[in-house]
C-alpha cells in the first residue's frame, strides 16, 4: 500500500490513462462480492482543519434504499479506520475542502477499500453520526459557511462514544415485487422515547 494513497484506490495497474468508464469497471469486478459499503463523515473549514467523524455503515440496502445505518461500522478494524481518517485529513486539506460531506468507501471480501465518491453534503442519515459525536453537523455546516474555524465549534479531535443504528421503513407494496411507492401519511408521531433516541417521520 503506497504511502499517501487512499488503500484500495481505483487506480490502474497499468500506465495507460484509463476512461472514467474504466475505473468503474474496475471498481465493479473487484467488489461485485463486496463485504460492506462505508461513509465518513467529514468537516472542513476554511482554514485548512479537517475532522473525521468515523464513520457510517449502510450495506443493508434493498432496491438502492438503505434499510440500516449504523456508526461505528462493525466490520472496519480501527488500525484501518485510523488510518483511512489520517489520509482524509490529508486530502481533503490539499484540496482545500471546505463543507460538511461523506466520502464513501466500498470494502471487498479481503477488507480492501475502493474509493468511491465523496458527497458534499449533509446526509438524511446524519443523525447517526451526531449521536455517537454530540458534534450538530447542520450547525457546523452553517458556521463554516459562515467563516468560523472547526476550533471555533468544538473540541478537536472529537472523542466518539457509543453506538447507534438508523432503522429506515421504506413504503415498499407487495404488489410488483415489493416496488417502492408513495403513499399518503396518516399518522404522525413526535414523541421521542429517551434522550438517547431520535425519531424522524414524513
Amino acid at each position: 500500500m503506497s504511502s499517501g494513497k487512499l488503500p484500495g484506490s481505483s487506480r490502474r495497474r497499468n500506465r495507460k490513462p484509463a476512461r472514467h468508464s474504466d475505473a468503474l469497471t474496475s471498481i465493479w469486478k473487484n467488489t461485485s462480492a463486496h463485504r460492506a459499503t462505508s461513509k465518513f463523515q467529514v468537516l472542513a473549514d476554511q482554514y485548512g482543519n479537517v475532522e473525521v467523524l468515523g464513520e457510517r455503515d449502510c450495506s443493508i440496502q434493498r432496491r438502492h434504499q438503505k434499510l440500516l445505518e449504523e456508526s461505528p461500522s462493525p466490520v472496519l478494524e480501527d488500525n484501518l479506520r485510523n488510518k483511512v481518517s489520517d489520509q482524509l485529513r490529508s486530502a481533503l486539506a490539499a484540496a482545500r475542502y471546505s463543507n460538511a460531506g461523506t466520502v464513501e468507501f466500498l470494502m471487498d471480501e479481503q477488507g480492501d477499500l475502493y474509493f468511491i465518491e465523496v458527497n458534499a453534503r449533509i446526509n438524511v442519515e446524519h443523525p447517526v453520526t451526531e449521536l455517537v459525536s454530540g458534534v450538530d453537523l447542520v450547525k457546523s455546516q452553517i458556521l463554516i459557511a459562515q467563516g468560523k474555524r472547526l476550533t471555533d465549534l468544538f473540541d478537536a479531535p472529537v472523542q466518539m462514544r457509543g453506538h447507534a443504528i438508523e432503522c429506515r421503513i421504506p413504503p415498499f407494496t407487495p404488489i410488483g415485487w415489493f416496488r417502492l411507492v408513495t403513499i399518503p401519511l396518516s399518522q404522525n408521531s413526535s414523541r421521542l422515547a429517551t434522550t438517547e433516541q431520535r425519531r424522524s417521520a414524513g
